[in-house]
């Protein structure tokens, strides 16, 4: 498809340049939101006066992990707590977050906002994912040393880890992989079967990984150096008062230069608020060569993957921060998305126009995927001209979009279903 015919499919739906800003980031949520559209639930946010939320790939853990923090002995820091949860996700999808995964860290403390980027090199005991941690760590030094955590783990940790909707298509995607490797059969196949949703996953040794990776930087003083990568952000546009950037080449939407890839993007998203203070981490992970860590069921390899694509609305002292992941263009989602923004006032905030129909454009063969099963008439303003050329198909999945919403009253997640994602909320 040349690229002047892409761009005027796209020029009639973002409309990106010169756009009048009516976007309000903040205003509203004050109890528990449900979105719903006539077939599916698409959007939740946690009630303002929840002190305490955690974000991962699977309900059952973030209950069972909610009630480990309440144990006697268990640490109440936020890095800790942070540092804990990102080990049993990194269980949870040992493939997909591994000691090679790069992380983007999203960190809100009160009112400062930061984001750091944890990049893979081509150091062989790199371990950037373990690097988050240890950056976690320093931030509060007289909490537990990682391996201490992952210790605590092992020993009182008593939920379960299962195989979340998220990891069974990965272990359908990966069926070659694991049976060419002893240690990922010996976890993941019973019988002749790989894992299937709910099944429970063995537990790593948290403890002696942790260790491990301490001993790779064998002087305390190169653990207290860590310190991650700066973000850019190639895309940067003031609207009024109202600024929005983003990690990935917007403009490119705009000229018809789409970044379509084979496969979905896969990131998994984790994160803990406690009161004024939360974290987010996103992962990314990807390798021609993948091998076991250690004698464990985690994969490392030379990472080749992109930073995450992700963008941030601000206006005055209020920001909105949305991931787009789990789709083979994730720019065209966060392209469409600044659109809507800008071209109608949101009562709630950015989140709110994560309820609206989302579409994808894909190509060889040229079509087009909806997010809602009642795809637009061609009266409508979502309608682009020349859609009616291709195909219109409705399906469940589009992609995910994840993001954080701080204002003066605290920060919250928010999310886009449906998702693989889950989150609880707990005052």
């Amino acid at each position: 498809m040349k690229n002047r015919t892409w761009h005027s499919l796209l020029a009639a739906v973002t409309l990106l340049c010169g756009c009048t800003s009516l976007f309000k980031l903040t205003e509203g949520p004050t109890q528990l939101v449900r979105s719903h559209s006539s077939s599916e639930e698409t959007s939740f946010l946690c009630t303002r006066s929840a002190q305490h939320s955690l974000l991962g790939p699977q309900k059952n853990l973030n209950e069972d992990f909610f009630e480990f923090l309440k144990s006697p002995g268990v640490p109440k820091d936020f890095e800790s707590k942070m540092i804990m949860w990102g080990l049993l996700n990194q269980n949870a999808h040992p493939i997909l977050v591994t000691p090679s995964s790069g992380v983007v860290l999203l960190l809100i403390s009160g009112n400062d906002l930061k984001f750091y980027n944890f990049a893979p090199s081509r150091e062989a005991k790199d371990y950037p994912f373990f690097r988050m941690m240890q950056f976690l760590r320093n931030r509060n030094p007289k909490g537990p040393s990682l391996q201490a955590l992952g210790a605590i783990l092992e020993k009182d940790y008593r939920g379960g880890i299962k195989v979340s909707p998220l990891f069974q298509e990965s272990l359908q995607q990966e069926s070659s992989l694991i049976n060419a490797s002893p240690n990922l059969k010996k976890a993941f196949v019973r019988g002749d079967q790989s894992l299937s949703l709910n099944e429970s996953i063995s537990s790593f040794p948290f403890a002696s990984m942790m260790k491990y990776f301490e001993s790779t930087l064998k002087a305390s003083a190169d653990l207290k150096k860590i310190q991650p990568l700066p973000i850019s952000f190639p895309y940067q546009e003031k609207i009024g008062d109202n600024a929005i950037k983003c990690s990935i080449p917007i403009k490119d939407y705009e000229q018809g230069l789409f970044h379509i890839e084979t496969t979905p993007t896969q990131n998994l998203f984790f994160g803990v608020k406690d009161g004024q203070t939360l974290a987010l981490a996103v992962t990314y992970f990807q390798a021609t060569k993948r091998i076991p860590f250690l004698d464990t069921a985690t994969l490392i390899g030379d990472n080749i993957a992109q930073l995450p694509a992700f963008c941030v609305f601000e206006s005055n002292n209020q920001s909105s921060i949305i991931f787009s992941s789990h789709s083979r263009d994730p720019g065209q989602l966060l392209a469409q998305l600044i659109n809507k923004t800008t071209q109608q006032p949101l009562t709630h905030g950015v989140w709110e126009a994560l309820n609206e129909i989302f579409f994808l454009y894909l190509n060889m063969p040229p079509r087009v995927l909806y997010s809602q099963k009642e795809i637009p008439h061609p009266t409508s303003p979502i309608y682009a001209k020349k859609m009616d050329d291709y195909p219109n198909y409705y399906v469940e999945k589009i992609g995910e979009m994840i993001g954080v919403q701080h204002d003066p009253e605290g920060p919250v997640f928010f999310l886009k279903r449906p998702s693989y994602f889950a989150q609880d909320c707990h005052n």
